[in-house]
């Protein structure tokens, strides 16, 4: 497996909080958990793709099968579902990406956003709290 794609599974699974089974305490995956995961996420792209077209993800479900995971800070710790495992295979899938032509950049029309219909962003107490660390490190910063 790639060192790029592994860089992007350890910053994704490296803020995960999980607890593996009952006597266990939670703790961030190490870096041997995030390799079994990166090997059991191949062999379950690897699997042939069921008649409804999902995938099994067997040896990944064996590995996780217990755990309970809080993905991200706020979020409430729960068990891995088909949609985690598809999303933890989309980083592993590499499609190879066809070439564009070139073209000069002269050729390109220049384009401008249109600010004055930007509607104004909407903010409930929810998103408001959620934000508050990151308005206190901006104004920290600045």
């Amino acid at each position: 497996m790639g060192s790029e794609i592994m860089s992007e599974l350890k910053t994704l699974l490296g803020q995960w909080i999980c607890k593996k089974d009952a006597s266990t305490h939670p703790g961030l995956l190490t870096d041997s958990d995030i390799h079994n995961i990166a090997v059991a996420i191949q062999e379950g792209i690897s699997e042939t793709v069921s008649a409804d077209g999902h995938r099994e993800w067997g040896k990944l479900r064996d590995l996780t099968r217990g755990w309970l995971v809080q993905q991200k800070p706020g979020t409430e710790p729960g068990p891995l579902q088909t949609h985690d495992f598809e999303r933890l295979g989309s980083l592993v899938v590499t499609e190879t990406p066809e070439p564009t032509p070139s073209h000069d950049v002269s050729e390109a029309p220049a384009t401008v956003p249109d600010t004055e219909n930007v509607p104004p962003l909407q903010v409930d107490a929810k998103n408001d709290a959620a934000l508050f660390f990151a308005r206190e490190h901006l104004e920290r910063c600045l």
